[in-house]
């Protein structure tokens, strides 16, 4: 199965997520890297939380890539791909496409916030590693599959 994220969809995510903890009166103050100005910079940021996310997955990856839109353009990827095999990719694969990007937002996130907030940089990292173990499971042989049930730890 294929999962295809649009980049530029995913970071409105992110920036809507870092609006929301940048309000209030007890407002954090918002990285330079969560700043619209920065965008190739966020973008670049978001390809390295890919990578690291791969590694984690990677007993269920085939294939992997980013590609841009318009090569003569940009260099920046648009799209990040990854073709996932297991038992459970088939039949759970819009389950884990929203853990997967789940994931990847919440890695960014911890990234951009981990100066300014290391509090709020453990939170993402958490949720991220949340997303990571469910999209695991939901990828892996479950009971009634057929095949021997493996048990997370």
């Amino acid at each position: 199965m294929k999962i295809t994220i649009v980049l530029t969809q995913l970071l409105r995510g992110v920036y809507a997520d870092a609006a929301l903890m940048s309000a209030g009166v007890d407002a954090l103050r918002r990285p330079a890297l969560l700043r619209h100005e920065h965008d190739a910079a966020l973008r670049r940021a978001a390809v390295s939380a890919w990578a690291t996310l791969m590694a984690d997955i990677v007993p269920y990856v085939k294939a992997s890539e980013f590609t841009v839109a318009d090569e003569l353009a940009s260099a920046e990827p648009d799209y990040l791909s990854v073709e996932l095999s297991g038992v459970g990719a088939e039949a759970r694969g819009p389950a884990i496409r929203l853990q997967l990007e789940t994931a990847l937002e919440r890695r960014i996130l911890a990234m951009a916030w981990r100066r300014e907030a290391p509090e709020v940089a453990a939170a993402n990292d958490a949720l991220a590693e949340m997303a990571i173990e469910a999209l695991v499971r939901l990828a892996g042989p479950q009971p009634g599959d057929g095949l021997p049930y493996l048990k997370l730890y």
